[in-house]
């Protein structure tokens, strides 16, 4: 009976784990990824419970009462000892399945004001304009308004063009370069930044970013702004 039980679980734990693998690798759409996680997790968790329940019917059958009791004593624990880790676990499900909470958004509730760097099962990771990332459990915003910008089909995409003829890392440029472009007040928040192309042309890094505008009249006072900090702060 043991190894039978054993031999289910392995399989069970295998299974699951190669889906995953196979989600992961998958091209399927952000939004569509999400839900089939959530759906594989959901899944999961009812077949370890029924595997409980098959179990703990099998001892009751061979009158092994002992063993069932045992069983249902570290159900209870478990149950006791994880219930917050639950809570957090069905607060994310409901936010995603809502569409409340997907990487890549700018999200404001209260005091959480930032974009949703990762958004894993029983926390999200939070980036504000500053660049510094932080936890937050799900039911810390369980009570909360969360509010996300609309998406303006009336800004307008623009390129521009920064070059630095002395840097440390490219990495740290880019991401230093598109938390300054979001700083500034006149790109939308609702629409990040994206790198179209960056080169290094005889130790001068050039950089073609799009940025979204709610009119073209900004694109100086944009570009402007970012060299600024980047000529007081960095020396680039």
């Amino acid at each position: 009976m043991i190894v039978s039980f054993v031999i289910v679980s392995a399989v069970i734990f295998g299974f699951y784990r190669l889906l995953n693998l196979v989600l992961s690798k998958s091209s399927r759409k952000l939004k569509i990824k999400y839900h089939l996680k959530e759906i594989l997790m959901i899944s999961e968790l009812m077949i370890w419970f029924s595997l409980l329940v098959w179990i703990a019917k099998d001892y009751y059958e061979v009158q092994n009462y002992f063993a069932l009791a045992s069983i249902l004593s570290v159900f209870l624990l478990l149950i006791i000892l994880l219930f917050p880790l639950l809570k957090n676990l069905i607060s994310g499900i409901i936010f995603k399945w809502q569409n409340k909470i997907t990487e890549g958004v700018f999200i404001e509730a209260d005091e959480i004001v930032g974009f949703v760097k990762k958004a894993g099962h029983l926390n999200m990771e939070i980036e504000d304009n500053h660049g510094d990332i932080y936890n937050v459990l799900y039911t810390k915003i369980n009570q909360k308004t969360i509010s996300k910008p609309s998406n303006n089909h009336n800004l307008i995409k623009t390129t521009l063009t920064f070059s630095f003829s002395t840097f440390v890392s490219k990495n740290e440029v880019l991401s230093k370069l598109k938390r300054e472009l979001m700083n500034t007040p006149w790109t939308a928040v609702s629409q990040p930044p994206i790198i179209e192309s960056s080169q290094i042309t005889e130790g001068t890094l050039t950089i073609e970013v799009a940025v979204f505008l709610i009119d073209l009249v900004y694109v100086e006072d944009v570009k402007s702004a970012v060299d600024n900090y980047f000529k007081m702060n960095s020396g680039l």
